[in-house]
């Protein structure tokens, strides 16, 4: 299912605007930021979003995988509450020829990010799909991201669908 990227960069770029001016607008003190990083080897761009409202700070990272950007993104909006991450490393053997690379974050490298970005959470996100065809994700990826966690730095926080985080943690 190979995306054009021109399109995907569009869609982003409605999507922020409608997210900033319809879910923002009553919102004092708040400001979304994107970050689209270089292609990857699939030819798409990446974009990540950075959400604050007041003193919070989110970090949602959509169907990224591991890039330079990380430092950069913290150097301009570290630290951050929380960090959605997907934590997948789903390989997709549509694309010719196959490879068994991960396209997106494995849960230690999401950790790895999280832990860049100064996250006191992280929330893992895009996992536990099946049954797909061209698509497989890495096994157990919340115990892993579960192992990969220590004892100073972001700390894993698994919800379920429709759960909330709220409070967000201090």
């Amino acid at each position: 299912m190979p995306r054009d990227p021109e399109t995907s960069l569009k869609k982003a770029d409605d999507y922020r605007a409608t997210l900033h001016h319809s879910a923002l607008a009553h919102i004092e003190d708040a400001s979304v930021s994107a970050f689209r990083t270089p292609p990857s080897g699939y030819e798409t761009h990446h974009v990540s979003w950075v959400v604050s409202v007041g003193s919070r700070r989110i970090f949602h990272g959509g169907d990224t995988l591991w890039h330079g950007s990380w430092w950069r993104i913290a150097r301009q909006h570290a630290p951050f509450d929380v960090a959605f991450l997907p934590i997948n490393g789903a390989s997709f053997s549509w694309q010719k020829p196959a490879s068994d690379a991960p396209a997106v974050l494995t849960p230690e490298q999401a950790m790895d990010a999280a832990t860049i970005l100064r996250a006191k959470t992280i929330v893992p996100i895009h996992f536990g799909v099946r049954g797909e065809e061209g698509y497989q994700e890495v096994e157990d990826p919340v115990g892993r991201l579960r192992r990969a966690e220590k004892s100073e730095g972001p700390k894993v926080r698994v919800l379920q669908p429709g759960e909330w985080l709220d409070p967000l943690p201090l």
